[in-house]
């Protein structure tokens, strides 16, 4: 989780503070432990909103040692990245979506055949393959580099917060461990800083 939510604000939203939702969640597990089950038996049970369920569930989870940082509730690790750029929505897919703007703030050498199938690489060692390109909304390529474990995924989306502002949101999916996404995050942040900026800036 990005971090934990104020006290105060979970007994506002729920009725009641962090050790009492402890509390509940160690009874319920003493017969055995399943995500799904225990963000339900919170809803359904204690009348707590879908995603303070969530969210306390994911918590206790991480305090009990039973959720690695980064990890979801498949097992599979991940790395998130938003931005809000001060841009035009066309602009910012356009960055995306076009390889000499892509090669302008992500990496040289900068080469892809933007459409689903088409391959991507840059000369950072990355390659992939385009999987979903819905126009102005989403994209998402398979990514491999010889430093980090085979199978992973990129997904970016896209969403006009205004006619100047775009909210840009990074999913690196499907990682290894804690390390390799913790090393992911921070390689992505210096990426969307970097489209921020070309964005911002050069414009």
């Amino acid at each position: 989780m990005a971090g934990r939510i104020p006290d105060a604000k979970v007994k506002s939203a729920t009725g009641h503070d962090w050790d009492h939702w402890t509390s509940v969640l160690d009874d319920f597990r003493k017969n055995g432990y399943n995500h799904t089950a225990a963000a339900k038996h919170l809803n359904v049970d204690h009348g707590v909103s879908a995603w303070y369920s969530q969210a306390i569930t994911i918590q206790y989870e991480h305090d009990h040692g039973l959720r690695a940082k980064r990890q979801k509730t498949s097992g599979e690790f991940e790395c998130t990245v938003s931005r809000t750029i001060n841009a035009t929505h066309e602009a910012c897919w356009q960055a995306w979506a076009d390889p000499e703007e892509w090669s302008a703030w992500m990496n040289t050498r900068q080469t892809h055949d933007f459409r689903v199938g088409g391959e991507y690489s840059n000369s950072d060692g990355d390659i992939g393959v385009f999987t979903i390109i819905e126009p102005m909304t989403r994209i998402r390529f398979t990514w491999a580099h010889p430093r980090h474990s085979p199978g992973s995924h990129v997904t970016i989306e896209f969403r006009p917060v205004d006619p100047n502002r775009t909210q840009i949101g990074l999913v690196h999916g499907n990682l290894a461990n804690t390390e390799e996404a913790d090393e992911l995050a921070s390689a992505w942040r210096q990426m969307m800083d970097q489209y921020r900026n070309h964005l911002e800036e050069d414009r």
